[in-house]
Parts: structure tokens; sequence; C-alpha cells
């Protein structure tokens, strides 16, 4: 929704979303983006908020982590944007978070295994992912999907499969889990790293559990 004052004005939108709608659902990472209209983000400040989730932010884009928003709840993220002469503008954007009805969330070959959290970033650095984004340039060299589990079982097998905007599966990596420690996460990672430059657009990262999708993880490929 776009707010406006004498200077300038901000729109704040779903990436990848046309007209601004898009179906969001429990334990998903939203990519977000504020646009004033005007050529050199550098040229602003922003300052993000939210009423429930995690927002993780770098200048005019950000990623919503719906993974602590109870289903069926609706929430507001809004933008604040000063520009270097101190003119602001504001936007706000409600979303809605759904729950899942298909199989997506059902069918699990062991359903008591559950993703507590599953985040993009640029690479892994003692086992923690650094560079954590929703967004990736074209020549993006890596990109890691880093998931923490709970309830797993040992062996089991989590398979990454990188779906371009054309809806192709560009490439997929798979692991075990290990044997689990009673009150302790597990984490494990699939990495892709590109041989050429990536499509434009909305991708995704379908995640596996033995064979069954059980979350899928937006992103966005750009030139920027």
């Amino acid at each position: 929704l776009p707010a406006s004052n004498r200077s300038f004005t901000v729109s704040l939108g779903i990436v990848g979303a046309s007209g601004g709608n898009r179906r969001v659902f429990e334990g998903e990472a939203i990519p977000l983006r504020a646009e004033t209209g005007q050529v050199g983000a550098d040229q602003f400040h922003y300052e993000w908020h939210t009423t429930a989730g995690i927002l993780t932010a770098i200048t005019d884009k950000a990623t919503l982590d719906t993974t602590a928003v109870t289903a069926a709840a609706t929430l507001t993220v809004s933008v604040l944007v000063t520009n270097s002469n101190g003119d602001t503008a504001e936007a706000s954007l409600p979303v809605t978070v759904e729950r899942r009805r298909d199989s997506i969330s059902s069918q699990v070959s062991n359903p008591g295994t559950i993703i507590d959290r599953a985040v993009l970033a640029e690479a892994i650095i003692d086992g923690q992912p650094h560079g954590v984004s929703q967004f990736f340039r074209r020549d993006a060299t890596a990109i890691v999907c880093h998931l923490t589990l709970r309830r797993e079982r040992q062996g089991q097998v989590v398979e990454f499969a990188w779906i371009q905007p054309d809806g192709k599966e560009r490439a997929r990596s798979s692991v075990r889990t290990s044997a689990p420690r009673p009150d302790q996460d597990q984490f494990v990672f699939g990495q892709f790293r590109p041989r050429a430059n990536l499509q434009s657009g909305p991708w995704r990262v379908d995640v596996y559990i033995d064979g069954q999708v059980v979350k899928r993880v937006p992103f966005s490929v750009s030139v920027f």
C-alpha cells in the first residue's frame, strides 16, 4: 500500500506477487521490497517494522519469516523511508498467514519431523548461515538453504530442489540426517552452485524428506 508526502512516495509489496496479491502460508519466508520510484536506494534510510514474525531487512529489501506466526493471523509490515533532505514517506502492507491444507505439510513419511526454521544464505561458516537473504544476484556463485530440524530420525534423506521462474528444476542435492540428540536441534543444508547466470524472477527451494515435499522456501533473483 503506498503513502506519500510532498517530496516522494513509497510503495510496499511482496516480490513476485501480481498486483501485490499472494497467498502466504505458515512457515514461509516472504521476500518484500519498498519502492520509491527514484533511482538510487542508497539515498534513502529505511526503518522496517512488523506486528508479528521475524523481519530481516537490508535497505529497500526485507524478508518476513512466518515460522512463529499463528496460522490464520493477519499482521502488518510497515516501512518508514527518509531521504537526504529529511523528508519522509511511509507505507504498510497487511499480510494474512494461512494454514496449509494440502500435502505439503501432511504427507511426510515421518510426521514427527519438524522444520523449525529455513533460511537462505550466501555461505555456511562454522555450520551457520552467513549472508542471510531472500534476494540474490543473477551472477551469484553459491546459494545455501539451511534447515533447523526437530524430532527427526537417523538416516532420513533430505533433498533440496532448486526451482527457477519457468518452473523447471535447475539443481538438486541431498543429505542424510545423523543420529538425533535429546533436546537438541539438528542442522542440515543444501548448497546450489550455479555454473551460469540465473534467471531473473521468483525462485523457490522445494525441500523433501524421504521423498515427500514438506516445505517450499521462496527467494528472488535480480540485477541489483
